[in-house]
């Protein structure tokens, strides 16, 4: 990435200041990229668009915002870009840098300076694309010029840390993302195989596993019963329900069904926590059963956090 007119540029290649940064994340709703500020500076929204102030009263302004130009509009993107201070400053000079890849975006430079009433200031912004989003975003710094040597290491911290934001899941669609008849979020580090028979998930931990096992409607009466007498094959002894029955869930105003057993399972010198899920739509041609495992000592833990999110997230459509 070209940064030769960036604020303050003899401070660029200093290390990261050693006070506690914070991560910050736009937009609020599904983050598309991320950032880091000393953890002094005060973050708030308003208006859509993200602020981020020095300690010392603003003497140093972010703003990351939400552009009207499309992806591949960068004529427009720089028009608007320059728009958002033309108002507020006079005698602008701007120069703008050939798009590139920087940690997972596409992103332009634009850098110069300016003048307002309280006299010269540093612009630097950033024209960032995410390749998911339709709309470019705008990473705003204006600094004034007597912050340059309090600040300057900071804010060039901030403008090379900006990042794609790291996915929190990943989606699973069954049979495929175009036309699918089950969708569930599964956490970003999991690894999935799937294909026409299902999805097989694994934790990063190997200490959790789920399957997802698509079955014709026509087998629905025995299909819970079956795939539970198979998982409980592979166990010396297993207890569902606490010795009960499974639960039964139903949403009328969906049609959809979730019928639920638990249970815990002795093999291999360990215990072990299982559980067979059946979700069913009225009308579908398919349903499905999710089997979970893992040990019994860990069921509580961060997998089972993620399990229960999992479960909780399942869509039939």
């Amino acid at each position: 990435m070209k940064t030769s007119y960036l604020l303050c540029l003899a401070t660029l290649l200093l290390p990261t200041l050693n006070h506690a940064e914070q991560t910050l994340s736009y937009p609020e709703e599904n983050p598309l990229i991320s950032f880091t500020a000393p953890d002094d500076w005060k973050a708030q929204v308003k208006n859509g668009s993200l602020f981020v102030l020095s300690p010392d009263g603003g003497e140093v302004i972010v703003e990351v915002m939400a552009m009207e130009a499309g992806i591949d509009d960068d004529a427009a993107a720089v028009k608007e870009a320059k728009s958002t201070v033309s108002a507020d400053f006079k005698k602008l000079a701007f120069e703008k840098s050939d798009p590139a890849e920087s940690n997972g975006l596409i992103v332009t430079l634009l850098g110069g300076s300016g003048e307002d009433k309280t006299g010269e200031a540093h612009i630097n912004m950033a024209l960032i694309k995410h390749p998911e989003a339709e709309h470019q975003i705008l990473f705003s710094l204006i600094a004034s010029k007597d912050s340059a040597g309090t600040h300057g290491p900071a804010c060039g911290a901030m403008m090379n840390s900006i990042s794609a934001a790291a996915a929190e899941t990943q989606t699973y669609s069954y049979p495929d993302k175009d036309t699918p008849a089950l969708t569930m979020d599964v956490p970003a580090g999991w690894e999935i195989d799937a294909d026409a028979k299902g999805g097989y998930f694994v934790s990063p931990d190997k200490k959790f596993t789920l399957n997802v096992i698509p079955i014709d409607m026509e087998h629905i009466d025995a299909g819970l019963v079956n795939i539970t007498k198979q998982v409980s094959a592979k166990y010396d002894e297993v207890v569902w329900n606490e010795g009960g029955e499974p639960k039964v869930n139903i949403d009328e105003s969906s049609g959809a069904t979730l019928i639920s057993s638990e249970g815990v399972a002795k093999g291999g010198g360990i215990e072990h926590k299982l559980g067979v899920y059946q979700f069913a739509k009225k009308g579908a041609e398919k349903f499905f059963i999710l089997s979970a495992w893992s040990p019994l000592e860990l069921a509580d833990g961060p997998n089972g956090d993620a399990a229960l999110k999992m479960l909780t997230s399942v869509k039939l459509k």
